[in-house]
């Protein structure tokens, strides 16, 4: 008889002092106790590591890789290289889960379910609610393609693509080696969730009960961007890439293939935007990214979804 927990939870840590004991008290004090957590310091500077070890002697079911910096996608992979548990659960360190969150999740995993994906609650600084959600329990199984359509096209809730709404069968990242995009530094979470989909056989329940406490700050990487351009945000439109070619590898229909192209022209337009705003000149941002289009899609593409619209607002303009 296996004595492998239930659960694996992977939480990646970099510079997270002022969140991470939070973060750690909410999982600990979760109602099903059946569980191991993966601390991964990715080379904090702060006193995180402190933190972590300190949590791991408190708790024989805490424990603590201390790495050097990689970014946040080499933490989580090694924390799946070190994950015995049945299912997965990935949180991030600077957030906090309500107290039945695995003991909810657990419940509908049965064995034609091959995931679980629920709502959220984002919460201010000034821990405020963004946004109530409905109390009204509504859950849906879905099939693959029905699921893959979710992550361009979400209902409840604004978007899916988030890692740490859902609970993964280990069974299937390992059997398929699924592993993040150390490459990739935007929407290497929704790639995951899409490749992930991708090699499931049974159902997915999707729910809006609230599992996870996302706490908007600052200091994160979205919010960076405000204040800023950052070239590597050129990487999400890679991100939609390697969606699209994900699905492209099951006969998907013919709404999820348009999706799927259309999800990396909207990557264009948010990169080109985003970086014009943050100060980056905009020409060679548009060259920039019409190289990658062109990359992944095609000239032919290029023409017809960017340079031929550009065309038309010119002269009816003149």
């Amino acid at each position: 008889m296996s004595n492998s927990p239930k659960i694996s939870v992977i939480v990646p840590i970099y510079n997270v002092e002022n969140y991470l004991r939070r973060c750690l008290d909410s999982i600990l004090a979760q109602s099903y106790t059946d569980y191991e957590v993966w601390l991964i310091d990715d080379g904090s500077k702060d006193s995180s590591p402190l933190i972590c070890d300190e949590y791991a002697i408190r708790d024989h079911r805490i424990k603590v890789v201390h790495q050097e910096n990689g970014g946040v996608s080499k933490a989580r992979n090694a924390g799946l290289e070190k994950a015995q548990g049945e299912f997965i659960v990935f949180v991030d360190a600077d957030d906090s889960l309500p107290i039945d969150v695995f003991e909810y999740e657990c419940s509908l995993m049965e064995e034609s379910v091959d995931m679980v994906m629920s709502s959220y609650w984002p919460i201010n600084e000034n821990d405020t609610l963004v946004k109530p959600v409905d109390e009204d329990e509504k859950r849906l199984f879905l099939n693959r393609e029905e699921a893959l359509v979710m992550m361009y096209k979400p209902i409840w809730v604004k978007y899916q693509g988030y890692l740490w709404n859902k609970i993964y069968r280990r069974e299937i990242i390992e059997r398929h080696h699924l592993r993040f995009d150390e490459k990739i530094f935007f929407n290497e979470d929704r790639l995951f969730v899409t490749q992930y989909l991708c090699r499931i056989k049974g159902l997915v329940v999707y729910s809006n009960h609230v599992v996870y406490h996302y706490y908007l700050r600052s200091g994160s990487a979205m919010s960076s961007l405000k204040s800023g351009y950052n070239l590597k945000f050129i990487t999400d439109i890679h991100g939609y890439a390697g969606m699209r070619k994900a699905i492209l590898s099951i006969k998907p229909s013919q709404e999820l293939k348009l999706l799927a192209r259309k999800g990396i022209l909207s990557s264009y337009t948010n990169i080109f935007r985003t970086l014009t705003k943050g100060g980056y000149p905009p020409r060679q941002a548009q060259i920039k990214l019409m190289w990658e289009y062109v990359k992944i899609l095609g000239p032919f593409r290029l023409f017809v979804d960017i340079i031929e619209p550009h065309i038309a607002r010119f002269w009816k303009r003149v």
